[in-house]
């Protein structure tokens, strides 16, 4: 180590301490003064430089040469390393050699040479076409596939093997061949095969396969595109307008001009109207033909109108010739096409009548049913006003309909009432055509079915803010006989088994569960033939407002015609609002004011048969633990006398109990083909996974 090294490392460390003047300098400082020896740097402030200050100047100097600078570091002595600090210098472990290129071997595949394998018994005999498709006159041809009774090529990469074509197509439209395997030979056109078209697939005589067998004769195979077919036209049913837009639709393309110039129209005594060709930017904006545009292939469509307007009330024909030409094959229809349609006559009344007992019965209308009146044209939906159409006497919920057809006429009918009901004669159908002059319907209803109406659900919870009682509506009864019993928690399944078994059976001795408070008959007091309501009070079978009761209620007196008329009703009058939600393992449950919608706290929560409980906190909620088995169909909340009760489905069998996720299989299976016959050999590909449904579950091999 020399001593001028030495130097230059002090210098460099004396820098190294004027640069870092963003490191820690107590601690920088207190390290140095706790080392005894070495280096020692002393920080502090600096002040600006005094520009002012005398510089002198550079003291002379002549440098010294090589040999000089050589002589005085000879005179220093050689410092001596120690040995333990001696150590080789750190290389990294050094590279693997580069390959070195060995011997290129040209050589053809597949081998040449005569190999010598044994022939499989499938494979063994005289070669043949097992089965080809299409085959004769077919409605589509997406492609065309050949089957051979032994492999025809080798096994090798595609490109190679689909310039191996052993057979000929004629006329072949752009497209590409391909094999699925060694054996079946597929013929893919961009698209599809073009219609209207005869097409032979030759295999010449001498076909070979790798095998060595060859096909003795030739084979010819055949299949046919369909010509031109109209599948869609309009108009074809309904009144017309004088210029009606005649839509002809075919499924392949087709010349416009050509279809134009086939196209013909008659009239009464078989006069002739000219059609002009339509372009549907020209037609406003709603109609049908506009709207529908998008849906129409391109090439495939032509809109035609007369050139003139028709005369209403006429019948027209409509006919597209035969040999109507294809824009995709030579081949032509063979038959011509023909409908009718006829044009708008004066705006009338067509029908009326509504819906009895029985079917159709003007005279005996069902009140419960809907009254219809139709007319020979379309109404104008668009200017149509529903104060044009009123009834005498006044109907309550009185509601006029449109509809492509006609009007529906519905509301609250009253029972053996004579009805008028007036047309106006502004009502105006699609053409512009008014009705001219009021008309006057008549219906006549007769006596409504004896019907009860009750709540939807076989429970329901009291309005908190009202006067406890259930309301039913009812028509044509005389008395409803009420029975009303006191249940908890405990009768809630016994319910369901009632309700399943028992319910409709007269004949049966199994009472209804719960502790009876009230069996009595109720009149109904209203007029026959409209609907009533009947309120049942409840409030003297309620502690302080609260409780649970089962109403049961049925006609009187309860005859065959009403067995099936029964209202059965589990009422909670309660003021906790009970709000639950579960997963797999367990719920969580939210009570409430149900008059003012405040959370409640302290409110105890219980799953009705187990043992888990809880309490809400102050913001109404808390969570409890799913029991295993399935006998816990309630979730209660109780708050002093009041008990809410939340069923967990109102399936009569629901139950708040944990579910385990099971997994589940998921797959993607296809074919090589699509399209077998009987005994053939099908290849099957696919892939299976299991999913996972637990909570962090996921998709996972078998």
């Amino acid at each position: 180590m020399r001593p001028a090294w030495i130097a230059t490392c002090i210098l460099m460390l004396c820098a190294s301490a004027a640069v870092g003047q963003d490191t820690d300098i107590e601690t920088r400082t207190g390290l140095a003064e706790a080392s005894a020896t070495g280096l020692r740097f002393e920080l502090k402030d600096g002040s600006a430089a005094d520009t002012a200050r005398e510089t002198l100047p550079q003291a002379a100097a002549e440098p010294l040469d090589a040999a000089r600078i050589e002589a005085l570091l000879k005179r220093v002595p050689a410092l001596q390393p120690d040995g333990e600090e001696a150590q080789d210098f750190a290389l990294r472990e050094a590279s693997t050699p580069p390959p070195r290129t060995g011997a290129t071997v040209e050589a053809s595949w597949p081998p040449a040479g005569d190999l010598e394998a044994p022939v499989p018994a499938e494979f063994a005999g005289e070669l043949k076409v097992l089965r080809h498709a299409p085959e004769g006159e077919v409605a589509l041809a997406p492609h065309f596939s050949i089957s051979f009774s032994q492999p025809m090529i080798a096994v090798s990469d595609q490109t190679t093997a689909s310039a191996s074509v052993p057979v000929r197509l004629d006329p072949q439209p752009p497209g590409q061949w391909r094999w699925l395997g060694t054996r079946t030979l597929v013929f893919q056109p961009d698209g599809r095969f073009p219609m209207a078209t005869d097409y032979s697939v030759t295999v010449p005589a001498g076909t070979k396969s790798v095998l060595g067998s060859a096909i003795a004769a030739e084979q010819v195979l055949r299949f046919s595109t369909p010509p031109p077919k109209l599948v869609r036209r309009e108009p074809s049913s309904g009144s017309q307008p004088l210029d009606p837009v005649i839509l002809l639709v075919f499924d392949q393309a087709v010349d416009p001009a050509e279809v134009h110039s086939r196209t013909r129209l008659q009239g009464p005594g078989g006069k002739a109207f000219a059609l002009v060709r339509v372009d549907p930017e020209t037609l406003p904006e709603d109609h049908s033909l506009r709207r529908s545009r998008d849906e129409l292939i391109e090439g495939r469509w032509l809109a035609l109108k007369p050139a003139q307007l028709l005369p209403a009330a006429s019948q027209f024909t409509v006919e597209v010739e035969a040999g109507l030409p294809s824009a995709e094959g030579p081949r032509r229809s063979n038959e011509a096409a023909r409908w009718s349609f006829s044009t708008f006559e004066p705006l009338k009344v067509s029908e009326w009548f509504c819906w009895g007992p029985r079917g159709q019965q003007r005279e005996q209308c069902n009140p419960e049913g809907g009254w219809q009146v139709r007319f020979n044209n379309p109404l104008d939906e668009r200017d149509f006003d529903p104060q044009r159409v009123t009834v005498t006497p006044a109907v309550e919920g009185w509601t006029v309909q449109t509809s492509s057809d006609g009007l529906t006429l519905s509301g609250a009918f009253a029972g053996n009432t004579r009805y008028q009901v007036r047309l106006s004669a502004d009502l105006t159908d699609r053409f512009g055509q008014r009705l001219g002059a009021e008309q006057v319907l008549d219906f006549a209803t007769g006596s409504a079915s004896p019907n009860l109406i009750g709540p939807d659900k076989p429970m329901i919870i009291l309005d908190p803010m009202a006067e406890p009682a259930l309301s039913v509506y009812s028509r044509n009864l005389d008395a409803l006989e009420v029975t009303i019993d006191r249940v908890g928690p405990e009768q809630w399944t016994q319910l369901q088994d009632w309700a399943q078994n028992h319910r409709y059976d007269t004949e049966s001795e199994v009472q209804m569960p719960g502790q009876r408070l009230s069996q009595q008959t109720q009149r109904v007091k209203g007029a026959a033939d409209t609907l009533v309501e009947s309120r049942i009070a409840l409030d003297r079978y309620l502690t302080d407002g609260v409780g649970h009761l089962l109403v049961r209620v049925r006609p009187q007196p309860f005859t065959e015609e009403v067995r099936w008329q029964e209202v059965l009703v589990w009422v909670q009058a309660t003021r906790i609002g009970l709000v639950a939600v579960n997963d797999e393992a367990g719920v969580t449950a939210w009570a409430s004011d149900l008059r003012t919608g405040a959370p409640l706290k302290d409110v105890a929560i219980e799953i009705h048969g187990s043992t888990a409980r809880a309490r809400t906190d102050a913001e109404g909620l808390t969570r409890l633990k799913l029991p295993t088995s399935s006998d816990h169909p309630l979730l209660l909340a109780r708050r002093g006398k009041d008990l809410a009760i939340l069923p967990r489905t109102l399936h009569p069998y629901g139950s708040w109990t944990a579910s385990q996720a099971s997994d589940s299989l998921a797959w993607l299976v296809f074919d090589d083909r699509g399209m077998y016959r009987p005994g053939e050999q099908v290849r099957i590909k696919g892939w299976m996974r299991r999913v996972d449904m637990a909570t962090r579950g996921d998709v996972q091999l078998l």
